[in-house]
């Protein structure tokens, strides 16, 4: 009986298995729900995909277009499953990758063994992971940026490291504009961390990718009157004062779908960040801060 206990957690522990879980799940949600107003918008975007669009740049409708035009013929169109069909797979590689790199940083300790659970821990995993919105293609790019820059900086450097995290600075801008502070804590991770014979090429990867993401949507708001950029700089959030109701409603929705406990930890790893000590925690948590504070 112990002997089957220990094969049984070790299956559930694999990083293999629970990620495919995990998407079970979500590929259940995606069929059993109809679409959201905010979907149902991106889908109409999707049946001409372009260079941009008035309110965000292109990934999330051609992620959109994609699985459309790939499985259409066998799921029928529209389908509210193909639509999301992206969010899923995307969430679950966010969710596998996360979870090798915590397993990883937690093998030092000896304690990798209960990371499935900090992971699922996170509400919005499943409570929004099915959903196919701009932020999703972010999020993934956001982790791949994050797992190829922690192997380049100490790790063994791999070809496909720096084409990973140059295409995953394409699409971090492809995405939401917001994405550029994701480019930003690349480089500087890339500044402070990676071996100065590293240093040079992982840059020029991103920057590379920056301006290959950059162009399509350079292109397209240079022929629509600059609408799209205008509208995030200056319709969007020009002339809001500060709200402090709107400002208690962001950390309520972190509540609910970080969960408490990652929330209060944020306030740990503020705290951690600067400690003079370098040790194998230490080296995460200040590695994790400088991908936290930019976006904070």
């Amino acid at each position: 009986m112990l002997e089957r206990g220990a094969k049984w957690r070790s299956w559930w522990n694999s990083t293999r298995v629970v990620p495919l879980l995990f998407l079970f799940v979500l590929l259940v949600q995606a069929g059993a729900l109809g679409l959201s107003d905010d979907e149902a918008y991106y889908w109409v975007l999707a049946q001409k995909p372009a260079l941009g669009y008035a309110f965000h740049p292109p990934a999330v409708a051609w992620m959109i277009a994609l699985s459309q035009r790939a499985l259409g013929w066998l799921f029928g169109l529209p389908s509210a499953f193909l639509v999301r069909l992206p969010a899923a797979l995307s969430m679950t590689l966010v969710f596998g990758m996360g979870l090798s790199w915590v397993e990883e940083v937690l093998a030092s300790r000896g304690s990798e063994r209960g990371s499935p659970w900090i992971l699922l821990s996170f509400a919005g995993l499943f409570g929004l992971g099915w959903m196919m919105v701009p932020d999703i293609p972010l999020f993934l790019s956001w982790m791949t940026s994050f797992v190829s820059v922690w192997q380049i900086c100490f790790g063994s450097e791999r070809t496909r490291d720096r084409v990973i995290l140059g295409g995953s600075a394409a699409l971090l801008v492809l995405s939401k504009y917001s994405g550029i502070l994701g480019v930003f804590s690349s480089l500087l991770c890339l500044l402070m961390w990676a071996p100065r014979d590293r240093r040079g090429r992982a840059i020029g990867w991103v920057g590379a990718g920056l301006l290959l993401g950059m162009l399509p949507i350079l292109i397209w708001n240079s022929q629509h009157e600059w609408a799209s950029i205008l509208y995030q700089i200056r319709d969007r959030h020009g002339g809001e004062p500060l709200s402090v109701v709107r400002w208690l409603k962001f950390w309520l929705v972190e509540m609910v779908f970080a969960g408490p406990v990652v929330v209060g930890y944020f306030f740990v790893l503020v705290r951690n960040s600067f400690s003079p000590q370098v040790t194998s925690r230490t080296r995460a948590e200040k590695f994790l801060w400088v991908w936290v504070w930019p976006a904070a």
